[in-house]
């Protein structure tokens, strides 16, 4: 008697996740759930839910219904992949019909498109006529189907002038020209080819393309666009890179690694800074989701350059998902991200750690009588701001009026005739020793009597004066037009520390109405940095000036601004002459 064979169960990974993987999960995937349906996990889409795979009395499971031949039709699915095939089915039924487990924890994951079979990744193949895989032989294919021949040997002139440009990017010169035509040796061209590669001008020409690879640009893009001033030693390091035939694969890994592989070598260092050459956003965000996005945002930019200039590949498109044609899992992309998550954008001093230790020892002594002057300045206004505080009811009886807000401030003053009018700053409210920078959204000038108006506006003939932030490729970006144009989305970004108005005709006026934030629902946002102090002044001719109006009876926009006023006006000129002399001379310590 011969005893029965044991049932083999079905082994989901072996047997069933295969099956699901190239003919399922195409079109049922987190990405793209036709039907409604998910198949890469238990507990994703609806299959447990609808029955997918649930035998009852009437009625086979769905999943076997559409993947089985009904009265001579074709089965509904897969609708883009050959038919399963009768053990398929089975293999699926008997799966079913052991109750369908799906080991927990288990992921299906498509099948990548760029298999071994993928295009992409196939030799280069001659046809019978040409048995090599030479790029020329593939020119002679191509040209050979058009019934076209190959252009004539080049004349010597023309050779030197394709050579030169091709690897210099420079025509040759006159005499060079004559000198290799006039030159009957045989190796004539070889000598040619081998002074133009030791030429520096080839490492420069053939660098710009690598640089355009690694999307290296001496500004950091977005609004901002700010100039990197410290980048150009990267680009000199690609140019003699280049010029030494530095191995590629050294290349990459100094690329990737450089402030590690070659610590204490600056010129090795600095090939990281490839990580860091393309566009980021420093703008900054308060909001903590914004933020997070942000930084994910720039280490994709990594991501994405460092596989598309290495690999040739998009990684980031395993991003959001698995890649579709590429043998990359989105588990790929994050080990990635893993790894370039620790870089920051930034400077560092570009120096051996020999130069930087000579250059600690000469600091330090002047460090020292630094610090010494700076505390000179600290005590003589410390004893300033404490005697201030003892008559501090005297200094604020004055500020009756209420405290500067960026949303908006009023100022009325007599009626008075005026051409020009001008904000003069006394202090950035983050910073009452920045006299320079503000900004405005608008600032409105009106006239007196019974039908004022905005006299200011550039459409009724105002125009506006003052030194503003330049950006290169938009110079009018942030001009003083922008706080007269009636609109209250940009800003004008004072650099000069004042906004001057000129009026189409002199004017009687009583009031003007100014801001850096009109109707914003956050106003303290950086972007919308106000004055803290301000005078306003005004002039005929707009040579003399005469002050119709002062933020120094109002609240102090802040603390930082209360003690300075209280230093303002409690110093004495003995005082004033010493902390001026002292800072004279910490000027001179920082100049050294």
């Amino acid at each position: 008697m011969i005893d029965a064979l044991p049932v083999v169960a079905i082994d989901f990974e072996v047997d069933i996740k295969p099956l699901l993987e190239s003919r399922c999960l195409s079109c049922h995937n987190p990405n793209n759930k036709k039907g409604d349906l998910s198949l890469s996990t238990a507990d994703e889409g609806n299959a447990f839910s609808a029955d997918l795979f649930t035998f009852d009395q009437t009625k086979e499971p769905l999943l076997l219904a559409v993947v089985t031949s009904s009265n001579g039709n074709p089965p509904e699915m897969p609708k883009k992949r050959e038919p399963l095939n009768s053990e398929d089915v089975e293999t699926l039924r008997e799966w079913i019909k052991e109750g369908a487990q799906w080991p927990s924890g288990m992921v299906l994951r498509e099948t990548s498109k760029a298999t071994d079979g993928w295009w992409a990744y196939q030799p280069l193949t001659p046809t019978d006529q040409f048995k090599e895989t030479s790029v020329d032989a593939f020119i002679e294919i191509s040209l050979d189907e058009k019934g076209l021949e190959r252009n004539p040997q080049a004349d010597k002139r023309t050779l030197i002038r394709r050579a030169t440009y091709d690897l210099t990017g420079l025509p040759p010169t006159p005499a060079e020209v004559h000198e290799f035509i006039d030159d009957t040796d045989s190796n004539a061209y070889e000598r040619l080819l081998d002074r133009l590669l030791a030429s520096p001008r080839y490492g420069e020409r053939w660098g710009r393309h690598w640089l355009d690879v690694v999307r290296f640009g001496e500004s950091n893009g977005f609004e901002r666009n700010v100039i990197i001033n410290d980048l150009w030693p990267f680009r000199d390091y690609v140019i003699d890179s280049i010029n030494r035939d530095k191995p590629f694969d050294q290349f990459i890994r100094e690329h990737l690694a450089g402030d590690v592989i070659g610590k204490g070598q600056p010129e090795v260092e600095i090939a990281s800074a490839f990580l860091v050459a393309g566009p980021y956003d420093d703008v900054g965000n308060q909001d903590p989701a914004q933020a997070a996005q942000i930084r994910a945002n720039t280490i994709d930019e990594m991501i994405r350059t460092t596989s598309e200039a290495f690999l040739g590949m998009t990684v980031g498109c395993a991003r959001c998902h698995d890649h579709k044609f590429d043998p990359i899992a989105q588990a790929d992309y994050y080990r990635l991200y893993a790894t370039l998550s620790g870089i920051r954008h930034g400077s560092v001093p570009w120096a051996t750690q020999k130069e930087k230790i000579e250059r600690e020892k000469k600091l330090a002594p002047l460090d020292l009588q630094k610090k010494e002057l700076e505390k000179k300045v600290s005590d003589i206004d410390q004893e300033i701001l404490a005697r201030a505080k003892k008559n501090a009811s005297t200094h604020e009886a004055p500020w009756i009026r209420s405290k500067i807000l960026r949303t908006g401030i009023e100022d009325t003053f007599p009626i008075v005739n005026a051409k020009h009018v001008r904000l003069v700053s006394e202090g950035q409210d983050t910073n009452p020793k920045n006299t320079r920078n503000f900004n405005i959204d608008e600032f409105e000038i009106w006239s007196a009597g019974t039908t004022t108006q905005n006299v200011a506006l550039s459409k009724n003939g105002g125009k506006a004066f003052g030194e503003a932030r330049q950006i290169e490729d938009f110079a009018d970006a942030y001009n003083a037009e922008l706080a007269i144009d009636g609109q209250f989305g940009a800003r004008y970004i004072a650099t000069g520390g004042i906004l001057t108005i000129e009026l189409p005709e002199p004017t009687k006026i009583n009031r003007v109405y100014f801001s850096s934030a009109r109707g914003a629902s956050v106003p303290d946002q950086r972007k919308f940095g106000f004055v803290g102090e301000y005078r306003i002044e005004i002039s005929l001719d707009g040579e003399s000036w005469k002050t119709v109006a002062t933020s120094h009876d109002r609240e102090p926009v802040n603390e930082a601004f209360r003690d300075h006023r209280f230093r303002q006006l409690e110093i004495t000129s003995r005082e004033r002459n010493q902390v001026k002399k002292l800072r004279k001379e910490l000027a001179e310590m920082n100049r050294k």
